[in-house]
Order: C-alpha cells, then structure tokens, then sequence
C-alpha cells in the first residue's frame, strides 16, 4: 500500500498547489469597495487538477482490487486454512 499512498499524497499536494496558485486561477478580492473584485488571466484549463484526480482514482481502485482479492482469500474456504466461509464462530 506505500506506493499508493504516496500517489495519493503526492495528488493531494498537486491539487493544494494549484488551488494556491495565483497564475491561473481567478483571484476573488472580497475587501474590494465597490463589492468583490475578481482578477483572473483567463488561464484556467484545470489539467493539473485533472492529472492529480485520475493519478488518485487510480489509486483507490488499486487499494480496492487489493481489499477484494484479500477478503476473496478470506471467505473462500479452500484457501483460508479453516476458517468458516462467513468469518463467524459456530
């Protein structure tokens, strides 16, 4: 699981990072006087928060296949050393 809890941070420091950017997202100036002001360069594509959501998606799918096949292992009574199939004590 390391690897994919590293990817997970890893898009969540890219999605802190862009959402503190100031070059492409649009700046909403609330102590403007005439009401909030809002600055923006026109920019904004969103690829970066694309490319962090996907590597996280990813992830997530990956540490459910892995809980799956694990519990799969678990239930199934030939290969779980005795256990009984529904985990519960007679």
């Amino acid at each position: 699981l390391g690897p994919l809890l590293e990817q997970l941070e890893l898009a969540l420091e890219q999605v802190t990072t862009e959402l503190n950017s100031v070059t492409d997202n649009p700046l909403v100036d609330v102590h403007a006087s005439a009401g909030s002001h809002v600055l923006h360069g026109g920019n904004f594509q969103g690829q970066a928060i694309t490319t962090a959501m996907d590597s996280a998606r990813a992830a997530l799918a990956s540490m459910g296949k892995l809980v799956f096949a694990q519990f799969s292992e678990l239930i199934n009574k030939d290969s779980n050393k005795g256990l009984p199939a529904n985990l519960a004590c007679d």
